[in-house]
């Protein structure tokens, strides 16, 4: 089980693919990444398949962070962070 805190808030979080997606916020804003960070805390879906986390933001209300991801400057920052906790990241859009 993960505590995570945001602005004040504890939130309880279980789901694997949660506890992931919080392991790769940290580790986002531990490369001072706030940006990709939030396009990751976003996501409206998130799961976890095979260790990638895929990131789905197939309706179109979130299709501008989707494009944060997949840019070229941003996608191998958000990769690398992926890869130093140990899964991959897919973005769906």
């Amino acid at each position: 089980m993960l505590v995570r805190l945001r602005k004040g808030m504890a939130m309880v979080v279980t789901k694997p693919e949660e506890e992931r997606r919080a392991d790769l916020i940290r580790e986002l804003l531990l490369r001072h990444e706030p940006v990709i960070a939030r396009a990751v805390e976003t996501a409206p879906v998130c799961r976890l398949e095979h260790q990638v986390l895929v990131l789905d933001y197939q309706d179109p209300l979130w299709a501008a962070w989707a494009k944060v991801l997949s840019d070229t400057k941003q996608k191998p920052r958000l990769e690398a962070a992926a890869k130093q906790i140990g899964i991959g990241v897919q973005v769906l859009s």
